[in-house]
This record gives C-alpha cells, structure tokens and sequence, in this order.
C-alpha cells in the first residue's frame, strides 16, 4: 500500500517538484511514512485513492522543500474535497452541511431578496457538477488552507459574477437621473443653477459621462443612482475598498472637468463663473460622497 501511494504521488508532480523529490535523500523514509499518516487521516474509501494522492502532489509548488511539502495539509478536508469530486452522496450532503452558512454569507453581500436557494444552487453548480471534460473545480482545492476559507472565496467569486452580469461594467451611459440624484431639491444653490441654466447642467452631465471610461460611469452610477455601499463595490470589482475610493475620485475629477468642458461650448459665460458653477457642484458631490462615506464604511 505504502508503495504504491508514493509512485503515485511522485507520478503525480510536476518535473522539476519530481527532480527535487528525487534527490531528497529522506525520500523512502519520511515520504512513505507522511503519505500513511495524511490517508489515514483521510479516512476514504480505497477506490479514492488516486484522486486523493494525486490531489496532494497537485499542489506541491516546484520550489518546495520535499520535507516540508506535506507539513501543513488539511487532510481531512482534502478528503472530502476528493470525494465530492467523485459524487459521493454522503461527501455532498456533508458539503451542504458544513458550508452553506458560508455560502449564504456571500450571498448577504450583495444577493436578491428571496434568491438565497438560487444562489446556493448556482454555487453548487459551479463547484460540484462536472464540466464537460469530466473536471469539477473542487478538485482544484489542494488541502493547503482550510476548505471552508477555499468556498468562500468561490462563492464570493460567484456572487461577484451575478452583479457583474445584472449592472454591466461597460453598460452605455443613460444617466441623465444622476444629476438628478446629486442635486434632489434639499440645496437651493444646486436649485438655483439649474434654474439658471436651463437644460444645459444635464446636458454637460451626459457629455460628461459619455467622455468617461465605461468602469468611470458604472462607478458613478452604482454609487449615486443604486446607492451601493464601498464595501460591495469593492466585492464586484474585486480589489481593495481603497481602491474603489480612488477611481470614485479619479471619476469624480474627470466627471467635473468633462462638464466645464462641455458648459464652456455651450454658455457664453466668463471663466470665472463658469469655474463657479463647476465648483459648487463639486463640491455638493464631494460633501454627499464624504456623508454616505463616514456612515456606512468608517465605522
């Protein structure tokens, strides 16, 4: 038995993993005694072998040290990551067990009311059902970290894709409503310029989104017209929220510069109130930016 989980696992590495492993001078000592020890732990059914062994070498890095390859698995996750693979209904029912709090955490973060069912099939699906070459993406999960950390970042993958596909990030701009939306008739100011110049404040609004990139007006868009929280822009665009507080910026900028651009061609205004105008818009943006910003994210 020894035997042959060791051919297995070093047939299962990469080369230059199996140059290192060959060379190791504890190979048929240690190797053969971690192996034993890890498909013990394991505690599968002898027809899941091979999966599990190949598993294992899978994720052996090609610089590793060969005594500390095996030093950190997650054996017993492994396992059953091996045998969902396998369609084990005993391994799949474990799975829901385990982790469907996990995958309603990331269902919470941004999923439709009354769509937590359809969320967690589509995270099944996209973990447990097999592609149309056999492969299914649990057995991509190597044993190095805890699995249910493994899940939740794929269910998060998964919800990040849903959003994506309902508010596209290259969606065409058709924001009109967002002038609208900065300026809701709480600010007499804002009131009075739009009394002032007429159609031309929305008009600059549309040039202006339309000179921005697509990602620069659905960042715009999600924050002022869907109202979507930093934290959950973040999660659809997948970086830091950090991140997302700077493009809001870069976009804010590029916004209001794109609009004076476009005031200047169509008022015969002096510079200075035109910069005025401009200005106090800013400025209200930046102020509302500032509030939603401190109550939903700092605390």
């Amino acid at each position: 038995m020894t035997d042959a989980l060791v051919q297995r696992f070093l047939d299962g590495l990469a080369a230059t993993a199996r140059a290192r492993f060959d060379a190791w001078p504890q190979l048929h000592t240690q190797l053969p005694e971690t192996l034993a020890a890890l498909w013990r732990r394991a505690g599968l059914a002898e027809s899941l072998q091979p999966r599990f062994v190949l598993a294992l070498a899978a994720g052996v890095d090609d610089d590793c040290e060969p005594a500390d390859a095996l030093g950190d698995i997650f054996a017993e996750d492994l396992a059953l990551a091996c045998a969902c693979a396998a369609g084990d209904a005993r391994a799949l029912a474990a799975f829901d067990a385990a982790f469907l709090r996990d995958i309603d955490h990331a269902w919470m973060r941004g999923g439709e009311p009354g769509a937590r069912e359809d969320f967690r099939q589509r995270v099944r699906e996209r973990l447990l059902v097999a592609a149309p070459d056999g492969t299914t993406r649990i057995s991509a999960y190597g044993g190095r970290g805890p699995l249910r950390g493994w899940v939740r970042v794929a269910a998060t993958r998964v919800m990040i894709d849903l959003v994506r596909k309902a508010r596209p990030i290259d969606a065409p701009a058709g924001d009109a409503s967002l002038f609208d939306r900065v300026a809701d008739g709480s600010d007499p100011e804002l009131d009075y310029m739009r009394q002032a110049y007429g159609a031309a404040l929305p008009e600059a609004m549309r040039d202006g989104l339309a000179s921005l990139t697509p990602r620069q007006r659905n960042l715009l868009r999600q924050r002022y017209l869907a109202q979507l929280p930093g934290e959950r822009l973040a999660a659809m665009y997948g970086v830091h929220r950090a991140t997302v507080f700077r493009w809001l910026e870069d976009a804010r900028a590029s916004l209001f510069t794109a609009m004076r651009a476009a005031l200047g061609q169509r008022l015969q205004v002096a510079d200075h109130e035109l910069d005025s105008v401009i200005g106090l818009l800013a400025s209200r943006v930046h102020v509302s930016m500032r509030r939603i910003l401190d109550s939903k994210l700092e605390g």
